[in-house]
């Protein structure tokens, strides 16, 4: 398992890295992240939390894992 996380919204640094991340490295799957949040849960493999909605500091987080094919 590998969590990706970032304490910015910018979707340059949280996103891309991650889209640019699972491009390179076939092996690897992203997973619903939001299930595994001590927020209110939430559907998405890639979460962005936000000061304004949240209550917390904006977060960036995505869980990947390895497949064992």
């Amino acid at each position: 398992m590998l969590v990706y996380s970032t304490c910015t919204i910018d979707r340059k640094e949280n996103e891309e890295v991650v889209e640019a991340f699972l491009a390179t490295h076939p092996q690897f799957e992203i997973e619903e992240t939001g299930q595994y949040l001590p927020t209110k849960p939430r559907k998405a493999k890639m979460v962005q939390l936000y000061p304004n909605i949240d209550g917390t500091d904006g977060f960036f987080i995505a869980r990947m894992k390895r497949n064992t094919n």
